[in-house]
């Protein structure tokens, strides 16, 4: 797997786009930077299969309308579907700068998606929104806002829950029994480790 990461937006959001070893690829959360990602994705004759949402905030999700409108589908689960209306949207900062996006699929857990040789298997973790997903790609987990370095994701939205991501990591870290050191690309910040999460992050078991 290819991995470029773009760092976008108001609140500094990570954009993904993962490369198989063919040209089918996926964009991860792109909370902005529109052109400079199609740019990218020009330059290097990538073919985009899918636009995958690993939750509803308008961070992750601002210029979702602009790779719809060049016919890429777009993924996101049911329970933050209602965040991609912007007047639905909630937002401490309260930003309605994005238009309106009916998804075309939405993600389940344990689904298992498939665009060419680009396998993305599917958690649900919710917590910072109902509908918070992880995606895990190979070796890599796609955390949104669910689990940061040393830091897990803010639950004091009115759709949050502590309680509930709490029970997402715990989800999350059982994947290290797996015996793959996976590495964590957040929604925000520094990569990390997820064994090293297991230690030290701020939830730990």
């Amino acid at each position: 797997m290819y991995l470029e990461k773009f760092e976008v937006g108001y609140l500094e959001t990570n954009c993904y786009i993962v490369k198989a070893r063919s040209n089918a690829s996926v964009i991860i959360d792109p909370g902005g930077g529109f052109d400079r990602i199609r740019d990218y994705v020009n330059e290097n004759k990538l073919d985009i299969k899918a636009v995958l949402l690993t939750h509803g905030h308008f961070d992750h999700t601002k210029d979702v309308h602009k790779w719809q409108a060049l016919k890429i589908p777009v993924y996101i689960n049911k329970n933050d579907a209602k965040y991609l209306d912007p007047e639905k949207s909630p937002s401490l900062l309260n930003f309605k700068c994005f238009v309106k996006v009916i998804p075309d699929h939405f993600l389940e857990d344990s689904q298992l998606l498939q665009f060419d040789d680009l396998k993305v298997k599917v958690m649900h973790t919710p917590g910072h929104s109902p509908g918070s997903v992880s995606l895990i790609i190979g070796d890599d987990i796609y955390s949104g806002d669910t689990l940061f370095l040393g830091d897990y994701g803010r639950t004091d939205f009115s759709d949050g829950s502590f309680e509930e991501i709490k029970i997402s990591l715990k989800r999350l870290f059982s994947l290290s029994h797996t015996g793959i050191d996976y590495k964590v690309h957040p929604g925000h910040g520094p990569d990390t480790l997820l064994r090293s999460e297991m230690i030290h992050n701020a939830i730990n078991y």
